[in-house]
């Protein structure tokens, strides 16, 4: 059954259809003598919901009548609360916001206070800051020896060669180790349980080589206990294997076992180089963090070989279209 104000009787009905009556051409007025008149019908909320009103605003209506104040319905309604920070102050506080991106929202109304002599609330300092478009995130590290022209270089470099070459498969390759050693993270709990993982300090690891083409979400990896000439050697020609009769670009950083005098590069296979610190330009970095969240995060082996198994089970099952959403290259022309 629905609920309705027990201030709304029919008195209060016949005295909003009367002065409807009278005030017809006043469409503000009679927007709410009508909603008055059909909450009587129906129900405080479902006339709200109609009307797009709050039931409270409803509910004074109808309080309006029932006490004998029918000229408040007229009030024109309140106009909207004005800026308490003017152009200049709001300057001010992006310099500040700009000076220290640390500063709490505490520290902010405490500046403001000061130098303004204005006391607002905390959720109004936090208001004003989304207002300007600052946002409470996290930053990416960059490291400060980047050099951006030449990342830019870099990537005209590789449009060009891949334009030049069509016929060329392109593969990013990158390694990253995996231990034992438990990683804890966010994940779904019950309330009201005090969560606990069970870790463990784990010092056995290997590494995780893999290639993957992000065009078309194809890869290939090697398990190896290390990361130097030999195990590079070893996994290059396993990629030419892979290959077979195709030849391919694989882009990878500068590593010193990447530029070995020792190393053994198949013909079919064309190294790029990726500028120094540029982590970013490599999308296999994506592939690390996904892998990692989904094998280590607050799980626990007890051995290098049950850690193996789970790895190698979770990289063999992942879809082509998986590894290519992971690994989009935004830099890349015709990228699709």
């Amino acid at each position: 059954m629905a609920l309705r104000s027990k201030l709304l009787d029919e008195k209060v009905v016949e005295s909003a259809k009367e002065m409807l009556k009278k005030v017809r051409n006043n469409a503000y007025v009679s927007k709410k003598l009508n909603a008055v008149i059909a909450a009587k019908k129906y129900s405080i909320t479902a006339v709200a919901k109609i009307y797009c009103i709050s039931r409270s605003a409803l509910t004074s209506w109808v309080k309006l009548l029932k006490f004998g104040r029918e000229e408040k319905l007229f009030a024109p309604p309140q106009r909207r609360r004005k800026t308490k920070l003017n152009q200049v102050q709001l300057q001010q506080i992006e310099e500040w916001i700009e000076e220290n991106p640390n500063i709490t929202i505490k520290e902010m109304r405490i500046r403001i206070q000061e130098k303004f002599r204005l006391n607002i609330s905390k959720s109004t300092v936090h208001r004003y800051m989304q207002k300007m478009k600052f946002s409470y995130i996290t930053p990416r590290p960059v490291h400060n020896g980047q050099d951006k022209s030449k990342q830019e270089e870099f990537k005209k470099n590789l449009n060009g060669a891949i334009s030049k070459y069509p016929e060329k498969e392109l593969f990013f390759f990158d390694e990253s180790r995996f231990g034992t050693h438990s990683k804890v993270g966010h994940g779904w709990f019950k309330k009201g349980i005090r969560t606990q993982v069970k870790t463990k300090l784990g010092r056995q690891n290997f590494y995780l080589y893999s290639a993957v083409n992000p065009r078309n979400g194809e890869s290939s990896s090697l398990f190896a206990p290390n990361v130097n000439t030999d195990c590079m050697n070893i996994f290059l020609e396993q990629m030419s294997q892979y290959l077979e009769t195709r030849e391919a670009f694989l882009v990878m950083d500068c590593a010193s076992w990447h530029r070995s005098k020792n190393l053994k590069v198949p013909k079919n296979i064309d190294i790029i180089y990726l500028p120094p610190y540029s982590p970013e330009l490599n999308p296999v970095e994506r592939l690390w963090l996904y892998i990692k969240q989904n094998i280590l995060r607050n799980k626990i082996y007890d051995t290098i070989a049950l850690l193996e198994g789970a790895l190698c089970k979770f990289i063999t099952s992942l879809a082509s279209s998986t590894i290519k959403q992971l690994c989009n290259v935004s830099y890349l022309t015709g990228q699709q």
